[in-house]
């Protein structure tokens, strides 16, 4: 009879360090494809396709219709190589930061504030989540869930759900009122789950990274105890819900 593989978690490890960072690159990588994709989406290709014909128009002089082909040809190569560049930039934002010393920057065991736990299976690590407190609305220093990866080869194994109750058990055990986070549109299966564990958004905003690219950021919040004011008002998030 095979045996079957299990998921452990644990506190992260210095020695964890490469392996963490793996999973991240891996992570991160895995939203690139669609993000392009929603960016070169038939609407916005248009305005990129006016935006090539008055700069054809503005070079009208040369009289040629190769210069026009050539230059919209040109613009989604430009794209996929400017996005490629912004998600590298990305990464190496958060490597030169938290991730770069993750043990000083979440793991306090003496205030039990912040936190940072790997998945373990079959003896690698397939999957991270951390707690970093922050000021939140109002409710003083609160955690603010992060860093939640699941290798590509490993999801749908439940290792997700897995590493979100740690977190949100954490946050109880430590009499937080609310765990918090925020997330982009493309990362569909992350919100799904976050919805499922009982996030509620509560906003959203546009980064713009340049005239071509920009994405949605929702911050959710997870009350973990009855809000007694108005500082935080949450509204259901039904958009990755399908509808009938």
């Amino acid at each position: 009879m095979e045996r079957r593989s299990t998921v452990t978690l644990r506190q992260f490890e210095e020695n964890d360090q490469r392996r963490v960072i793996y999973v991240f690159k891996n992570s991160m990588m895995d939203l690139f494809k669609p993000n392009y994709q929603r960016h070169l989406s038939y609407r916005r290709f248009i305005n990129v396709f006016l935006l090539a014909l008055c700069l054809y128009l503005s070079l009208y002089v040369y009289n040629s219709v190769l210069l026009c082909v050539v230059i919209v040809a040109l613009i989604p190569t430009a794209y996929n190589i400017s996005t490629h560049i912004i998600f590298k930039q990305c990464i190496r934002k958060r490597l030169a930061s938290d991730l770069k010393d993750i043990k000083t920057t979440y793991i306090d065991i003496d205030s039990g504030s912040g936190n940072f736990w790997v998945a373990v299976y079959d003896g690698q690590i397939v999957g991270t989540v951390a707690l970093f407190l922050r000021e939140f609305e109002g409710r003083g220093m609160q955690p603010e869930l992060t860093t939640m990866y699941v290798h590509r080869k490993y999801r749908r194994l439940g290792i997700g759900t897995k590493l979100m109750n740690k977190a949100v058990q954490y946050a109880n055990d430590h009499q937080f009122s609310c765990v918090f986070l925020t997330t982009g549109e493309d990362n569909h299966e992350a919100r799904k789950l976050y919805i499922k564990t009982g996030f509620v958004k509560i906003r959203e905003y546009v980064v713009n990274y340049h005239v071509l690219m920009s994405t949605v950021m929702t911050t959710y919040v997870l009350n973990l105890k009855p809000v007694v004011d108005d500082a935080v008002t949450a509204t259901p998030d039904t958009s990755s819900i399908k509808q009938k």
